[in-house]
């Protein structure tokens, strides 16, 4: 008899602790699982009864995942006890790594397609109540990023490795102490995987153990605790299949985390420094429940109400069967037969009157559907998923329909808030890996104003650095962007903004290549500010020839009214003196006048200065 690993031990004690739970975990997983898609009727003998399936349950979880999605969500990392507007050249450098890491983990983000595996994790969390990130090593990942020359091949040497994160079933991961929910906090963790024992044994041989110690790795039917019953279907022969269940225990060691990975009877990977310092493990539930790192699963809750509507469908499709359509009753004395033919004739003998009657469809009590409808109505309001949140509304008041689908939206604020502290502590352990498993130089690239921006990253450079992480927030559903829409067409009307204002704002997707027309306007905008600048310009230049030509016509003026007053002057010294004193007498509005009426004269003939 050989002789079960450690962690086979240790999985053991977690599946025991998980059968003592009440209701029993991996039982109730199964059943939220058949719910949640259209096996309600598994184990029921119907009789030929009819078993409809009304999909209350997928429609909440699907609303309420819908509804905790519709935020974006963005890791924003900074440094600790540094200002924002500081002025120290060594704290500036710092913050800029941290604005690197915050794009480059906004772009690892985009790669392993993590919008996608919020939405896994959630609907696990919904049907299990736990939901679960691990991070791990992946050495065959090609970093397209040049560390050196090969000297045989001259050519650039690219950096191998990089982290991976997926989604785990909350039953095949064990904690330490299952009292407690903190991750961190945890004397060791267990994840539990199922692979095809050949891959396995290639994995052991990689790490160098023993062909004696590789030969006991075998496949197996430990399936049962595996979730859903697709889990516990599989490609056997003779009771004998060709996976096994394989166990990764990890536990801490002076601050660094520690692996090894074994199965029943053998070792896969010996005990290995991960070069860690927290567990890869971002963990959260959907419900808590006290002393459990267990959590409350949604669908845990709603399954007896779903029970009971499909009951209640049931009894009354029976009965619309039954009772529904009006029955013909005939004298058979009188008629042999009843012809149910269109428009065909039935020969009576005597009066039809005593021969044949019709008896008229049941009426089915109305308390009936009205409590079918209220079960429906009342399960779908206290999950917070009614009509208005579910868009089952004519939208005509849209402020109204914003107010109720925030009203029910509250119930869901918890569950928001334990999903933004799994983003964020996944966001420290992705930190861990990029700090610790980053020892030389990378290329890092990430997208900054709409631009990718590439830059040179060594972790090893600041495993001292106090970085901290905040998750920014942003409302992006549809009644958000209808909302922001809406104001932002307020505010063009009232010529509160600008056009490239509101472009700019625009939510997402509302207008198709809404940059390259704001930088088509912005084109335009330019064009007419320079032909503006020039029609400014050309005015300005014959605003100063005008005023020039002004100039020298006044000038000219000036010049001609000199030599007139000269000529005057002379004039009037060539007149007798007793015609200068009586011109002198005169004011200067005359004398002028009189003046040049005196040279006038003089023009003529018809004065002689010397004899005036």
């Amino acid at each position: 008899m050989q002789d079960n690993t450690q962690e086979w031990d240790l999985y053991v004690k977690g599946r025991d602790y998980n059968n003592k739970l009440n209701p029993p975990y991996y039982s109730t997983i199964d059943k939220n699982l058949r719910f949640y898609g259209t096996d309600h009727w598994r184990g029921v003998k119907a009789n030929g009864l009819p078993t409809p399936i009304f999909p209350i349950t997928k429609q909440i979880v699907d609303y309420k995942i819908s509804s905790i999605v519709s935020s974006r969500t963005k890791m924003q990392f900074s440094v600790k006890n540094i200002a924002d507007e500081t002025e120290d050249p060594e704290e500036k450098q710092l913050q800029d790594i941290a604005d690197v890491i915050s794009g480059y983990s906004q772009s690892k983000w985009e790669d392993m397609k993590m919008d996608s595996l919020i939405r896994e994790v959630l609907l696990k969390g919904a049907t299990s109540g736990d939901m679960c990130f691990y991070t791990y090593w992946d050495s065959t990942i090609d970093s397209y990023s040049p560390n050196g020359i090969d000297a045989t091949t001259q050519k650039p040497v690219n950096v191998m490795g990089d982290f991976v994160t997926e989604v785990v079933d909350g039953g095949n991961v064990m904690f330490g102490n299952p009292n407690d929910r903190r991750v961190q906090k945890q004397p060791y963790i267990l994840i539990i995987g199922r692979d095809i024992v050949e891959n396995l044994k290639k994995k052991a041989k990689l790490n160098k153990i023993p062909q004696t110690e590789i030969d006991k790795i075998a496949g197996d039917v430990d399936y049962e605790e595996q979730p859903g019953d697709r889990g516990k279907i599989e490609l056997d022969a003779s009771n004998v299949s060709d996976k096994c269940l394989y166990f990764i225990k990890l536990w801490k060691d002076n601050n660094k985390v520690m692996m090894r990975i074994s199965t029943k009877a053998a070792t896969i990977q010996k005990d290995t420094d991960t070069g860690l310092t927290l567990y890869p493990i971002a963990w959260a539930n959907w419900d808590l429940i006290e002393n459990s790192y267990h959590g409350q699963a949604e669908v845990t809750g709603i399954v007896p109400n779903q029970i009971l509507i499909n009951k209640l469908a049931t009894n009354i499709a029976v009965y619309m069967q039954n009772t529904a359509f009006g029955k013909v009753i005939y004298d058979r004395t009188k008629i042999a037969a009843w012809d149910n033919r269109i428009c065909g004739a039935v020969g009576v003998q005597g009066s039809p009157n005593d021969t044949v009657q019709q008896i008229q469809p049941g009426q089915m009590n109305a308390m009936v559907m009205n409590f079918f409808d209220s079960v429906i109505k009342y399960t779908k309001d206290i999950a917070g998923a009614n009509d208005s949140a579910l868009g089952n509304v004519d939208p005509k008041n849209t402020s109204a329909i914003v107010a109720l689908q925030k009203q029910s939206a509250i119930p869901l604020e918890a569950v928001k808030d334990r999903l933004y502290q799994l983003i964020e502590d996944l966001g420290y352990v992705w930190l861990d890996f990029m700090i610790n498993k980053y020892e030389v130089d990378r290329k890092v690239s990430y997208q900054q104003n709409d631009k990718t921006q590439v830059s040179t990253f060594n972790g090893s450079q600041y495993k001292n650095v106090p970085f901290k992480l905040k998750i920014d927030v942003g409302p992006s559903s549809y009644w958000s962007e209808i909302t922001a829409q809406q104001s932002l067409d307020n505010l063009l009307n009232a010529n509160r903004i600008t056009f490239i204002q509101y472009l700019e704002r625009m939510p997402n997707g509302v207008i198709p290549k809404v940059q390259e027309l704001i930088d088509e306007i912005n084109q335009q905008n330019q064009q007419m500010e320079q032909q503006q600048m020039a029609q400014q310009q050309q005015a300005q230049q014959q605003s100063m020839q005008s005023q020039q030509m002004a100039q020298q016509t006044q000038q000219l003026q000036q010049a001609h009214k000199q030599l007139t007053y000269a000529q005057m002057e002379q004039f009037v010294k060539s007149l007798a003196p007793q015609v200068q004193e009586e011109l002198r007498k005169l004011p200067d509005s005359q004398y002028e006048a009189a003046v040049q009426q005196l040279m006038q004269a003089q023009q003529q003939g018809q004065l002689n200065p010397q004899n005036q």
